[in-house]
């Protein structure tokens, strides 16, 4: 009895599954001599099958120890007519007697659930426990499988995919639900076994070594500071959307197995083996569209991750990237993130005292200076080979293409104390991304990448090929006067994206993608302010000054004036004023006059004497001059 209940209940969810799949794939159940499940009628011709029943009712299904098998197609045509009412009469009929409850479930024990996985079709069981031992086991198999904590109840499934099982859509739907997350790499992903050397390990066709997590894995994981975790030969790796956890390094599988059995004690007063079996069933149906979509259709994953160096390498072998790339500090880093360079090695200065704080380095192909978005293709590369050395214990590199598709590798055991070599295969770079349009590359230090004692430090990156040239000359476009009376004076102009703009070697515009800059500067000299000014880029190379020089003048001039040469008197209402007047900065530039010491005429040119039209009434007449220097 035990090994019937065993049996029905890991085929009830591939039978409740196949009822709910819309786009129509029907299914009879077949009996123990009948065909076995395949992964679509298309993938395997279907042998002559034994008499058999269609599924109409639950009862009928729990009765019998059977297999799922496509039906032929004479019986759909036959159930088409009625396809729609018995599939939700199957569904609510199998719920139903699902629920009831003298019905008792049997968990599977390990060794009867890994019997019935297969990597050539989606499957799922329910467990009542798991050991060391079987971790051990299951990392052998060759295939990916997945344990979640769902609904209270440990589960175990494979995807029938040949894509990482983490990151399918019909998992990321089931792990939405569960509350402990984790998939296996198998030893064939591991640098120590499989290919028998590190040429055939990089460039056989679909593989590539991977310590830990996938930077699919980590682009899809949870947000810090949840974990996931992936089942490796070495141990278990713990990460999160930030990177890998404990430096790089893999806990034991017992730390594991405990953080799991304690998300289910978590889960105890909320366990739920009905549900967790349907969201099962729904996998399964979601996972079996997949599997049966054609190649186009499907996403392609990529099966890089996380990377440890290659001792055999050394700078001689660093990549020259082509088309000059910028060196850039990389969007939303740290106020105190800097960057310069020392030929051929960048030195990221990182500060990353916050959870949410990055520090990070970009190799940018496109000039952020320009309207239009620059990239490069890397296809012509067989590797990309960079040089690390810090403190940190790892880093996360984004490579991004011209439609911010990104892929992520986390290069683990860097040395503070000699320069290491990662060599990346382009031929493991995520497909979804378009090789011939890279963007740029992002060399990200956070949290998950440091210790608490090496929160802040200076990492070396040793690229090659970059752009290393001080920016051009920044320009100034806002009017400038030669003089003036002012204590203070904006000027604006244009400069490189991505660098700031220095006045008398003090920063006054922060570095930032704009092409434009204006900064308000103080006249403090009386007499002549030089300002040089500068732009300086992400690798602190300082462009040449653009020199502006403006004479500062509050000093008023001095003057005199008299009519008709000193006269007392005047017979004709037209005289002649005799003026004089003297600045010693700017000079003299203009003059104004006035009889009421209100109304003044226009400024006009200084001159030494003037014709002037004194008031038509007689009688004593008062004339005032104003003199202008040039300074206003």
């Amino acid at each position: 009895m035990n090994l019937i209940k065993k049996i029905i209940a890991f085929v009830v969810l591939g039978t409740f599954s196949a009822t709910q799949i819309a786009s129509g794939q029907e299914y009879q159940l077949m009996g123990q001599r009948g065909a076995p499940a395949v992964k679509s009628a298309t993938d395997q011709p279907a042998a002559a099958p034994e008499p058999s029943q269609n599924l109409q009712t639950s009862d009928w299904f729990l009765a019998e120890e059977s297999a799922l098998s496509p039906v032929e197609s004479d019986v759909i045509a036959r159930s088409e007519a009625t396809k729609q009412s018995q599939s939700s009469g199957i569904a609510s009929v199998l719920m139903d007697t699902l629920s009831r409850n003298d019905f008792e479930y049997e968990r599977y024990e390990f060794k009867d659930a890994v019997d019935l996985l297969r990597p050539e079709y989606a499957t799922a069981a329910v467990l009542k426990d798991l050991q060391a031992e079987d971790l051990k086991q299951l990392v052998n198999l060759g295939f990916e499988t997945g344990i979640l904590v769902l609904h209270g109840e440990i589960v175990l499934f494979t995807s029938g995919s040949e894509d990482e099982v983490g990151v399918l859509p019909a998992v990321k739907a089931l792990t939405d639900k569960a509350t402990f997350i984790s998939h296996t790499h198998p030893n064939i992903y591991s640098a120590e076994t499989g290919a028998t050397s590190s040429r055939e390990r990089d460039e056989s066709i679909g593989f590539h070594p991977k310590e830990g997590p996938s930077g699919q894995d980590i682009n899809e994981a949870v947000e810090a500071p949840g974990q996931e975790y992936v089942i490796t030969h070495k141990g278990v790796y713990a990460y999160n959307n930030q990177g890998v956890l404990n430096d790089g390094n893999p806990y034991s599988y017992e730390w594991y197995l405990q953080k799991m059995r304690e998300a289910v004690e978590a889960e105890k007063n909320e366990k739920n083996q009905i549900q967790a079996r349907a969201d099962l069933n729904q996998f399964i149906a979601e996972q079996d569209r997949y599997n049966e979509a054609s190649e186009e259709e499907q996403m392609t994953f990529r099966m890089g991750g996380t990377l440890s160096y290659t001792s055999s390498l050394k700078s001689s072998n660093v990549t020259t990237l082509p088309g000059s790339p910028y060196p850039y500090l990389t969007a939303g880093s740290s106020a105190a993130t800097a960057l310069s360079n020392s030929s051929n090695q960048y030195l990221l200065s990182y500060n990353v005292p916050g959870t949410a704080d990055i520090s990070g380095f970009t190799i940018s192909f496109d000039n952020a200076s320009t309207a239009s978005v620059e990239t490069q293709s890397i296809t012509g590369l067989t590797y990309l080979i960079f040089g690390l050395k810090g403190p940190n214990t790892s880093v996360k590199l984004e490579i991004v293409d011209i439609n911010n598709g990104k892929d992520t590798f986390t290069l683990t055991n860097i040395s503070n104390s000699s320069e290491r070599f990662w060599r990346i295969p382009v031929s493991s770079i995520s497909n979804t991304l378009d090789k011939t349009k890279i963007r740029q590359l992002n060399f990200i230090v956070g949290q998950a990448n440091t210790t608490s004692s090496t929160r802040t430090g200076t990492l070396y990156i040793r690229a090659s090929g970059l752009n290393t040239n001080a920016p051009s000359r920044p320009v100034v476009t806002s009017s400038v006067p030669a003089t003036t009376n002012q204590t203070t004076l904006t000027l604006s102009g244009t400069k490189e994206a991505n660098t700031s703009i220095l006045i008398n070697n003090v920063a006054v515009v922060a570095r930032n993608s704009s092409t434009t800059w204006s900064a308000m500067v103080n006249l403090t000299t009386e007499g002549n302010n030089t300002f040089n000014i500068t732009a300086k880029n992400s690798i602190s190379k300082i462009s040449t000054a653009k020199t502006v020089t403006i004479l500062r003048d509050t000093v008023l001039p001095t003057g005199s004036i008299n009519i008709d040469s000193g006269a007392l008197y005047a017979a004709s209402q037209t005289v002649t004023l005799n003026l004089l007047a003297s600045d010693s900065r700017s000079g003299i530039d203009k003059m104004s006059f006035s009889t009421d010491s209100l109304n003044w005429t226009t400024p006009e040119a200084y001159a030494s004497s003037k014709s002037f039209s004194l008031p038509s009434e007689e009688g004593n007449k008062t004339v005032s001059v104003k003199y202008y220097d040039k300074a206003g």
